[in-house]
């Protein structure tokens, strides 16, 4: 080392700084269109890749006045792999209701995942490991199809879904959201599809 010109010990403190730079990452938002015509349901095994610090957007059934609203009323849980498998809630937790589909606009469903919970309300995502929502409501709006913890929407049209969380060293991460936002694109990713009602109009609704 000491035997370096000193261009070249330069160039090799540069690499040096440029390996101990943090990583930037930059967070995703996942759309996901929460309702029993979504194609990617049909197979059972919806399934998208998560990073903690990605945020999730749940659209809920959006319907215009004069469509059949069979289905659209229902609770997200997140659970076991047991219940997902099964179609039968073992240990809850409630991510969120749809309940307004005729409204002007469609209920969203968002939350961050996180490696730990802030407050009682918050759902903690480990990464490493594949999450579980899914939906044992039968679809109608009265409580008891709306509360339903066996079967229901999850067994008659598969409306359950696999959260794959990425590790990540948040110790090297640098959290653009935080930065000034250069870009506008809004774009959905590749899995979200929107499908049924007014649901290829979401960017209007979700602006």
């Amino acid at each position: 080392f000491f035997q370096m010109r000193g261009s070249s010990r330069l160039l090799f403190f540069s690499f040096l700084l440029f390996l101990l730079q943090p990583v930037v990452v930059s967070f995703k938002t996942h759309i996901v269109y929460w309702n029993k015509t979504n194609p990617l349901f049909r197979s059972g095994e919806y399934e998208i890749s998560m990073r903690v610090g990605d945020s999730i957007k749940i659209v809920c059934p959006h319907l215009e006045k004069f469509e059949d609203d069979d289905g659209a009323y229902l609770i997200i849980h997140k659970d076991s792999e047991f219940a997902h498998m099964n179609c039968m809630l073992e240990s809850p937790r409630q991510l969120g209701i749809c309940d307004r589909p005729f409204g002007e606009k469609a209920q969203l469903l968002s939350t961050t995942l996180r490696r730990y919970r802030p407050n009682d309300l918050a759902i903690e995502f480990n990464p490493g490991q594949t999450h579980y929502l899914l939906s044992t409501s039968s679809g109608g709006q009265d409580e008891n199809s709306l509360s339903q913890t066996t079967n229901g929407l999850c067994k008659n049209h598969l409306m359950r879904l696999k959260i794959k969380v990425d590790e990540l060293d948040q110790a090297t991460v640098v959290d653009t959201t935080r930065l000034p936002v250069t870009s506008t694109n809004r774009s959905p990713p590749s899995h979200s599809v929107p499908i049924g009602g007014r649901g290829d109009r979401w960017k209007e609704r979700m602006g």
